[in-house]
């Protein structure tokens, strides 16, 4: 399992991003523990917000229509910041990849 973070310069972020990227049988597993850590999250009312991508081998026919569009989704959105208003320019930005095991 996979945890991924983008970095910021600010000392203190509004919020916390995080995308979980798992194997989509151990979603199917631990589907119960993850509600209730959104649960938990939402009722402590913390600035994480946590997303889950489902990871599917290359021969999965869920491969190019969910994980692929998923992976350049969170790619884009946490590999640059917005647009400046001024210059109109996007700065790159780095990850943090958490690689955990049980």
């Amino acid at each position: 399992m996979d945890w991924w973070q983008f970095t910021t310069t600010k000392e203190f972020p509004q919020d916390i991003d995080l995308v979980i990227f798992a194997d989509y049988n151990v979603f199917q597993e631990k589907m119960n523990e993850f509600k209730i850590l959104l649960a938990n999250q939402k009722a402590d009312k913390k600035r994480l917000d946590i997303h889950k991508v489902e990871v599917y081998p290359k021969s999965h026919k869920n491969y190019e229509t969910i994980y692929e569009p998923n992976w350049y989704y969170w790619l884009d959105l946490f590999s640059h910041t917005r647009k400046d208003r001024r210059t109109k320019k996007r700065q790159s930005r780095g990850f943090i990849k958490i690689i955990y095991h049980e």
